[in-house]
């Protein structure tokens, strides 16, 4: 729970430097969000707040926190995420996923990004990025959990996934999409894994693929703070 706290005020110290403040347009551009799902599975946030909406310029950014993902019509504190798939039990019944994160990025009031981030407190060399799909590895559970049976409310898939990872002393990226075509093809979304901790920090690589980026000045004081 640390870790994901650590991760949320990581990314949003992030987007404060690239320039993004609460957005004026929202009432309540920062909140705690009350879901109605009633599980013993699921706790509703009481400590922080768990919805961001940050702007700059025509480009909003949204960010949150533990969003309930339902399998039926609800759609809960600006999440537009829907659960495709039920249970697979004797008598399957609707369900739903919170992933850690949940990032909406806007431009003139056009959705362009989706992206689900999960924050793990380990390794990248650890969450099989490269395994067979069969095989069962951390990352690709989440792939097919967040990617693979979820869409927005207008039918389309996540656009990236992103597993955070804590337990790093050094920088270190691992991106699914790294045939030569899709190096030849930068504007294509990706999928990956990313070192996030005090000592080893990619969030401007996450940020950038998702097509989040620091203004120059920003680049020059984080150059100058590394």
């Amino acid at each position: 729970r640390l870790y994901e706290y650590y991760v949320l005020s990581r990314m949003l110290d992030w987007l404060n430097k690239a320039g993004f403040k609460p957005a004026e347009s929202d009432d309540f551009s920062i909140e705690q969000v009350a879901y109605s799902l009633t599980s013993p599975y699921f706790i509703n946030e009481d400590q922080i707040a768990n919805r961001y909406v940050l702007a700059r310029g025509q480009e909003t950014i949204t960010i949150l926190y533990e969003p309930v993902c339902y399998g039926d019509s609800r759609e809960e504190g600006g999440n537009i995420l829907h659960r495709v798939s039920s249970t697979q039990e004797a008598s399957p019944f609707d369900s739903y996923w919170y992933p850690d994160y949940v990032l909406y990025r806007h431009v003139n009031g056009e959705l362009v990004r989706t992206a689900v981030i999960d924050a793990k407190f380990s390794t990248t060399s650890k969450m099989g990025v490269h395994e067979e799909p069969g095989k069962g590895s951390i990352f690709w559970q989440c792939y097919s959990k967040y990617k693979g049976s979820m869409l927005t409310k207008y039918g389309r898939q996540i656009d990236s996934l992103w597993l955070l990872c804590g337990r790093m002393t050094r920088r270190h990226i691992e991106v699914l999409q790294d045939s030569s075509w899709s190096k030849n093809n930068p504007q294509m979304s990706r999928d990956g894994v990313a070192s996030l901790s005090p000592y080893a920090d990619c969030l401007q690589e996450m940020f950038g693929g998702l097509g989040i980026t620091l203004s120059a000045s920003a680049i020059k004081v984080e150059e100058g703070a590394s």
